[in-house]
């Protein structure tokens, strides 16, 4: 299934340019950068064929260079662990499958130069009975695992063919780690077969309108964007289940989200070309960047 020349890396971000935007972007939001190790989003990739003028399987190439460009930065900050999706069960219904896995094969071999020089783990969590006829993908997949088995940096777990009830009937993220932050482009909403059963405790919707089309997105952005993503894991955690409130605590926010209404809408630059909503516990927040 594979054709055409070979792809190659895009160009990515560099460490010390990385941090030096994302400090700039903490300040700004007033927050704790260091608490980024702690991060682990769950990024629901979506938007890519509507957003550029890219079609077939382009367009969702260009979809996996985002991700690649994203979770790169990630982890030259600190990150530790992230889920991406990239099929769901319910695409193969479509009539463009073919475009997408012709898309992912294209991407192995990206990736596979990718983590032969960076150290970014990959784990693939593959529904793979129904993957059988792709045999010589499920071979790429398999030696691109291998290769970046002695990575130590950032683990991505790349979800293949994904649905809730597949990972409920079979375990597969029972030994994964928990996401604080799920991100969804385009659409403000989570289809229940996209669910991770068990690794969504204390998580925080991240709502981007932009789609995640790579060429659509700067470095500086994905840095900003990965900064807000830590704002909303700061907020939820410890507020679901085990909440307690200190004097005056209910009063507090009784008045801000009941009276005042709150609601952040901030500008991060001057001519800003993203909008990214997330929620505290008082409001929404709306980010433009």
């Amino acid at each position: 299934m594979i054709s055409g020349k070979t792809m190659e890396i895009p160009n990515l971000m560099g460490r010390k340019e990385a941090k030096s935007a994302f400090r700039e972007a903490c300040k700004k939001l007033g927050i704790d950068g260091k608490r980024v190790e702690e991060l682990c989003v769950y990024e629901l990739t979506d938007g890519t064929r509507t957003s550029t003028e890219l079609g077939g399987w382009e367009a969702y190439f260009d979809g996996g260079m985002f991700v690649l460009r994203l979770f790169h930065i990630m982890a030259m900050l600190g990150a530790k662990n992230a889920y991406v999706l990239t099929t769901g069960e319910g695409h193969k219904k479509r009539e463009n499958y073919s475009d997408i896995m012709h898309s992912l094969e294209k991407q192995v071999d990206v990736y596979s130069k990718y983590v032969k020089e960076h150290d970014v783990r990959l784990k693939f969590v593959a529904n793979v009975p129904i993957l059988a006829r792709f045999t010589k993908f499920m071979r790429m997949l398999h030696r691109l695992e291998k290769e970046s088995a002695k990575n130590n940096g950032l683990t991505v777990y790349v979800l293949i063919n994904y649905s809730a009830d597949w990972a409920y009937r079979t375990g597969a993220l029972k030994k994964l780690p928990n996401a604080n932050v799920i991100i969804k482009h385009t659409k403000g909403q989570v289809n229940e077969g996209l669910w991770l059963p068990g690794k969504l405790h204390n998580n925080g919707f991240v709502y981007a309108q932009n789609g995640s089309s790579s060429r659509n997105w700067t470095d500086k952005e994905l840095v900003y964007f990965i900064a807000i993503m830590l704002r909303s894991m700061l907020f939820h955690q410890g507020q679901q289940y085990q909440k307690t409130y200190k004097k005056g605590e209910k009063e507090l926010i009784r008045e801000m989200r009941e009276k005042k209404m709150v609601f952040v809408h901030k500008k991060l630059f001057p001519k800003p070309t993203k909008r990214v909503v997330i929620f505290s516990n008082v409001g929404p927040e709306i980010y433009e960047f």
